[in-house]
């Protein structure tokens, strides 16, 4: 059976660390490492991942901070979250969860409780 990859949207930190894209601090900001799993801290919400390329590619067009985002192939562990809630990214960067107004993610997103970027 041929394996499924997805696509990670990363910040570079460093050349071998990244963070999560958009939860700059906190609880909930996460730290990448190539090869290396990183778990969500949230039961009810993994990790966010686009099933294409072109869907990671098409997420970041338009941001501002692009030059500092990094798109990586990576694998899911678990069985997909099929219902995960939309928190204000903002507020995670606190520690508090606060559900956003948006209810809908971003085209071909997503969520696994854990991931492993490739490449």
């Amino acid at each position: 059976m041929k394996k499924k990859y997805y696509w990670k949207v990363v910040r570079v930190v460093s050349p071998r660390t990244f963070k999560s894209a958009y939860i700059n601090k906190g609880d909930y900001s996460l730290t990448y490492k190539v090869g290396i799993p990183t778990k969500s801290p949230m039961e009810e919400n993994g990790i966010f991942v686009f099933g294409t390329r072109k869907n990671a590619r098409n997420f970041i067009k338009f941001d501002l901070a692009y030059k500092t985002l990094r798109i990586f192939k990576c694998k899911v562990e678990g069985e997909e979250i099929p219902n995960p809630i939309r928190y204000v990214t903002m507020w995670l960067s606190y520690g508090e969860k606060h559900k956003s107004i948006i209810s809908s993610f971003p085209f071909g997103t997503k969520s696994f409780p854990s991931v492993t970027l490739i490449k």
